[in-house]
């Protein structure tokens, strides 16, 4: 558990049902020519219960760390609006607010994060709207980390993309399913979001 009073306003995790396969979550920089040109990223949405306004004090993502050790940092980004169109084939996005963070915790030791961005300016977060949520490890050489999946959907898909990959969901976020279609890739991540209220309901 998070300190200073956080509680639990949101979870999805191991209750929901865990898949087998956690799916590609990194960004990778440094010196060499092939780093930064490379990175994955996957969110999905979450909805606070009830009414109210909160101020969200940390995330916790579980997942595997595949290589290169703990990330120099984690980017953790909340939407407004993170909608895919089967019409369309395109994802609506809305950024609310994003953190570069160096204050995490890995509950295992193997890449469970449990990311503090209680000094980060995110605003207030409403009860009862929904918002998405993205959490991406950043390795200075070549790290990788991977975010546990649900095998039971709730609420809408969580999303993925890949830049620099190929594929359906190269440059372009798209729902889980799309871009890991075999069996085994839930279609939702596990994780869980912790908070304060604001304004009470």
């Amino acid at each position: 558990m998070p300190r200073d009073g956080s509680t639990l306003l949101y979870a999805q995790s191991a209750s929901s049902g865990f898949s087998t396969y956690a799916i590609s979550d990194w960004f990778v920089w440094g010196s060499a020519p092939s780093c930064g040109c490379y990175s994955a990223m996957a969110a999905d949405d979450f909805i606070i219960p009830g009414t109210g306004k909160y101020r969200i004090t940390a995330v916790y993502a579980p997942g595997i760390t595949l290589s290169g050790g703990e990330p120099s940092q984690i980017y953790v980004a909340f939407y407004d609006t993170l909608k895919y169109s089967k019409k369309t084939g395109k994802t609506t996005i809305a950024l609310k607010a994003d953190c570069y963070t160096t204050s995490y915790s890995d509950t295992n030791g193997h890449g469970d994060f449990l990311v503090d961005v209680s000094s980060c300016k995110l605003g207030r977060f409403n009860g009862g709207h929904d918002y998405s949520v993205a959490v991406q490890p950043w390795f200075y050489s070549n790290g990788k980390w991977a975010w546990q999946t649900n095998r039971n959907q709730i609420k809408r898909q969580a999303f993925f993309v890949a830049n620099g990959g190929t594929g359906p969901c190269n440059a372009y976020f798209r729902p889980v399913k799309i871009c890991f279609p075999q069996s085994g890739y839930g279609p939702d991540l596990a994780f869980a979001i912790y908070g304060r209220p604001v304004e009470p309901p």
